[in-house]
Formats: structure tokens, C-alpha cells, sequence
């Protein structure tokens, strides 16, 4: 048995690629067990038949990788497998969850777990902003989070992630505190019931 614990972590992106490949071709050429500790989506996928997601020293999910990171059990796990996962409520064909609505097909009313990208999520200043109108739900910025591609801004009531460029935070003076309205396109989102 083998174990490599956070193998890849150390690289630069191009090596590790390449590591990744090598790895994965070597493991599948012998077929010997192993065991990988990792928080990189990709190297789960790339390396690994079935997953355990341990949160807090307990395991929250298992099972085969792809099933796993398409249906989220957890926060957590929606991380990992880069989505929001938020809970809410359907009525009147909207699901909604905090600030956020979002028109839906299903009419079956009752709560249901929302998966989307943070890259789906719109948000705008909640002064000024139409057609919610005074009064409607807004969210809040907890924390402003640079990445490779931008600014990941992360939020309060809902909880979530929403992928923008800098020059947008800088447009539109999102700041942590800030109240802002979000939007996602019905189309971004998975509804599990």
C-alpha cells in the first residue's frame, strides 16, 4: 500500500500536471493501493476511483469520486468540487434562500439544495438597484478572497461564493460589509431534492 499525503501540493502547476499524469499512469500500471491525501478537486479525479471526505476528523461522504463531486453532501464537499451548495426553499415555483431567488421549473414545493458555480452568481450593489425595489432581502459581504482569475467574493445570508474580475469589486465598491443583491440564471442551477 501506498501513501502520499498532499503529493503535488509543492509544485508549480506545470510539474504537477506532469507528476499527476506520471502518477496516475504508474498507479494504474501496477495496481497498487493507495491512499491520497489531498484538497485539490483535480488530483481526486485525476488519481482516484473512490473518495472520503473527512470534515472535523468524521466522515461526511463517500463514495465514487465523480458521484461524489457531482452531488455534494456538504459545504464542504461543494468546495471541493468548486459549486455552491445552499439550502433553501421552493414555493410558488422560486427557490430562495436568504437574499437570493432564483425562478424554477420544479413545482414541487418543499426544501431543496441548490448546486451552481460561483462563476453563475451575479452581484450588484444592493443601493440603488432595481427590480428588487426597498426592502427586498440583501446579502452581505463576509470576505473578499484574491485567485488566479480574479476575486472570489464570499457572502452572508446565503452563504456563497461569487467569482468576479478586480475591475468589477473595484466598479462597483464591493467591500466586506457591503450590502449587495445576487442573482444566478436559472439555467446554472442544479436543484437536489
Amino acid at each position: 500500500m501506498l501513501l502520499l499525503d498532499e503529493p503535488l501540493t509543492a509544485l508549480d502547476a506545470e510539474t504537477a500536471s506532469g507528476v499527476r499524469a506520471l502518477l496516475a499512469e504508474r498507479l494504474a500500471a501496477t495496481g497498487t493501493t493507495t491512499v491520497i491525501v489531498t484538497h485539490d478537486a483535480v488530483d481526486a479525479v485525476a488519481l482516484a476511483g473512490d473518495i472520503v471526505l473527512l470534515e472535523d476528523g468524521r466522515v461526511t461522504q463517500t463514495g465514487p469520486v465523480r458521484s461524489v463531486l457531482a452531488a455534494p453532501a456538504t459545504p464542504f464537499g461543494a468546495a471541493v468540487a468548486g459549486v455552491n451548495r445552499v439550502a433553501g426553499e421552493i414555493s410558488d415555483g422560486v427557490w430562495s434562500a436568504g437574499a437570493l431567488r432564483v425562478p424554477v421549473t420544479l413545482r414541487t414545493a418543499g426544501a431543496a439544495v441548490a448546486l451552481f458555480p460561483p462563476s453563475a452568481v451575479g452581484i450588484e450593489p444592493a443601493a440603488g438597484t432595481e427590480p428588487a425595489g426597498p426592502g427586498a432581502p440583501v446579502a452581505r459581504i463576509a470576505r473578499l478572497e484574491q485567485t488566479p482569475a480574479g476575486v472570489r467574493v464570499h457572502t452572508t445570508e446565503p452563504t456563497l461564493a461569487a467569482d468576479v474580475s478586480v475591475e468589477t469589486v473595484a466598479e462597483r465598491g464591493l467591500a466586506v460589509g457591503a450590502a449587495v443583491r445576487l442573482s444566478v440564471p436559472p439555467e446554472a442551477v442544479r436543484l437536489l431534492a
